[in-house]
């Protein structure tokens, strides 16, 4: 995967988070929302960080829990990834797509993580 592609695939990702940051109430019940809208912003904040990183941007040392949010979501991606059963729809097409995704927005981030830790 190029740099310039995962930077593409952790902006799209950025900004599905600011749809839900600025639409909470589409995918969550009432008492849920502060806690996710506090999950989004660390996320998008984790997200501009990887992407500074993938472009060569001089961001300073990221703090571990930044780190650590995109290894959760990789970490997602790659559970999407084994057990497609659990978390893809049942349409053959559909469901390829989504693995496809998944896969993507796996190497995006570690290539991402990686970046940040200068490897």
């Amino acid at each position: 995967m190029t740099v310039e592609h995962a930077i593409q695939i952790l902006e799209k990702s950025k900004q599905g988070e600011e749809f839900s940051l600025d639409n909470p109430s589409l995918f969550l019940k009432v008492n849920e929302v502060s806690t996710a809208r506090l999950y989004a912003r660390k996320h998008i904040e984790a997200l501009t960080f990887a992407i500074s990183s993938l472009r060569g941007e001089d961001c300073g040392i990221p703090a571990e829990s930044t780190i650590e949010l995109l290894q959760a979501s990789l970490r997602s991606a790659q559970l999407t990834m084994e057990n497609p059963s659990l978390f893809c729809v049942k349409d053959s097409a559909k469901r390829k797509q989504q693995l496809q995704n998944a896969k993507n927005r796996a190497e995006a981030l570690t290539l991402a993580i990686n970046s940040m830790r200068g490897h």
